[in-house]
């Protein structure tokens, strides 16, 4: 691909990387399914064997999983290499580091992602082709329902980020709306409400504790099972909890995982949900996470609307634990150096493609409403919120799941809207039923983006 589509004089190429995995089946469909992965920074190849609708997809469809420019095994991939112990310092190193590499960052963004997407069709001599899209992929998506509509069949947008949301100033008003969705659901939960009493207030007092004095521990990796430090502090807690918000079946442990913590109980899922990782960099080089954060969201003013968004969020647990990280992270954005040039990525799209919305009452990370902002502009648009979900709704097995699967089979019919065993009773898991039992050990691959403040502590 051209590295800056917006500056003709520019001859440079980057190379993208890309998985197909070929239908499954003798006759397939010509349309493929291709993934657009969130972050900014994830990678889809790395993810192209985690979730099991791509394995039903799979049966009749090409899955095409592309790393965006800037990520995952796409050359060049704008990691981190240089330290600094003040903001200036950090980003005119990094920046000086890229630089001389010959890179420029300032075309890592979302239009040019957009427009790679395309060529990328273009290139692997693709007709029309569906598009799958997670989180920071849906913002991505709407700006290619904007400019290459004739090309898609279809369009699966699962916890949506809005063209018109800013992004960092909104993430603890998500953070707060996933976590107290969980709350409330354990209180309505008569197994839970019994198992875990006065849970709400235990939640909060744990933060506070966990801020006062941290829990160290030495626990395995879970992709290498070496071991490693870890601190566990109020912030670690909640970006832990927002990420096991992300499915169903993780979130149904977390009051089982705190009531653990509680205790000093630190064996089973305090262990496997508190693992370190040792590849979490090449899923979010924090280089490409800032150029696009810089072109697309970091507008004039943009550290003094966080720290607004942040004072508006009436929880001043949550203000305190990770209102300071937060905001850092607009402020790298804002000083990385990237001319604020969003294009027409901040506006919503206008389209008549077949587009289905999937949105999780419990997510900790987009605005549970952002499925519906995207529908309004969209004439073809189906919009569904399922209870007990969260950031990662429809991908894994479950009602949300099988909505996706009818609209991409068939389009022109709108999906119905079947919670399942979503409302059963006895929901959250209350006791392990064997002194042995562990939580799911690979339940981190199957995440579809980390929280913000784990983006940004993974650079350490």
């Amino acid at each position: 691909m051209p590295e800056s589509r917006s500056n003709p004089a520019d001859t440079r190429t980057i190379r993208l990387a890309v998985i197909i995995i070929p239908a499954q089946s003798i006759n397939p469909d010509p349309d493929p399914i291709f993934y657009i992965v969130g972050g900014p920074g994830g990678s889809a190849t790395i993810a192209s064997d985690w979730f099991p609708i791509f394995d039903q997809l799979n049966l009749k469809r090409d899955i095409v999983f592309l790393d965006p420019r800037g990520a995952g095994f796409s050359d060049p991939c704008l990691f981190m290499r240089q330290g600094g112990s003040t903001i200036g310092a950090f980003v005119s190193q990094n920046r000086a580091y890229f630089a001389g590499q010959g890179i420029d960052v300032a075309a890592y963004n979302t239009t040019e992602i957009a427009q790679d997407y395309e060529a990328a069709r273009v290139a692997l001599g693709y007709g029309q082709i569906n598009i799958f899209a997670s989180s920071y992929g849906t913002f991505v998506a709407q700006e290619i329902l904007r400019r290459f509509p004739s090309s898609l069949r279809s369009a699966v947008l699962e916890g949506n980020l809005p063209a018109t949301d800013s992004f960092i100033p909104g993430v603890i008003a998500h953070e707060k709306h996933g976590i107290d969705a969980l709350l409330t659901d354990v209180q309505r939960d008569s197994a839970a409400r019994q198992a875990f009493p006065q849970f709400r207030e235990r939640f909060y007092s744990l933060i506070q504790k966990l801020n006062a004095s941290p829990v160290k521990l030495r626990l395995r990796t879970f992709d290498t099972n070496r071991l490693k430090g870890v601190k566990i502090d109020g912030s670690e807690f909640l970006s832990t909890v927002s990420e096991m918000l992300q499915r169903t079946d993780t979130m149904r442990l977390i009051p089982l995982m705190v009531q653990q913590l509680e205790r000093g109980d630190y064996g089973s899922l305090v262990s496997t949900f508190f693992a370190p990782s040792e590849d979490l960099n090449i899923e979010n080089p924090f280089g490409m996470y800032l150029s696009v954060l810089g072109t697309d969201f970091a507008s004039p003013g943009y550290v003094s609307a966080t720290s607004r968004a942040i004072k508006r969020v009436h929880d001043p647990v949550l203000q305190k634990t990770d209102g300071p990280g937060i905001l850092q992270v607009a402020e790298l954005a804002s000083a990385w150096g990237v001319p604020y040039d969003p294009g027409t990525t901040r506006t919503l799209p206008q389209s008549n493609v077949p587009t289905l919305l999937l949105n999780g009452m419990m997510d900790a990370q987009t605005p549970v409403t952002g499925g519906a902002t995207v529908a309004a502009s969209l004439s073809n648009a189906t919009n569904l919120v399922y209870p007990r979900c969260g950031h990662a709704v429809g991908l894994d097995k479950g009602p949300a799941m099988d909505a996706a699967m009818a609209f991409i089979e068939n389009p022109a019919q709108r999906p119905a809207f079947h919670p399942g065993s979503l409302r059963r009773q006895h929901f959250y898991l209350t006791f392990l039923p064997g002194a042995r039992s562990r939580g799911p050990s690979d339940w981190r691959r199957h995440l579809v983006d980390l929280p913000v403040l784990r983006a940004f502590q993974s650079q350490d």
